[in-house]
């Protein structure tokens, strides 16, 4: 199982929406202002637990491909 969390910021990203990553994907990128969602057994199980913080909430094409819809 793998750390997710939700960018606070939606304008960092190209589709201006909350991006769901990895905790490592997240350290790399240097985001500093997110919701830890905790240890999940996939990204669309962090994506659906994103969503009750952010209805936009969408998985990143990088770290989260199966939870991403663009």
């Amino acid at each position: 199982m793998k750390r997710y969390i939700v960018n606070k910021n939606s304008t960092h990203n190209p589709g201006f929406h909350h991006e769901v990553h990895t905790i490592d994907h997240a350290t790399q990128l240097r985001i500093s202002s997110y919701i830890d969602l905790g240890y999940c057994s996939s990204a669309v199980e962090a994506k659906q637990k994103a969503k009750t913080y952010y209805r936009d909430a969408d998985g990143c094409a990088v770290c989260c491909p199966e939870a991403h819809t663009g």
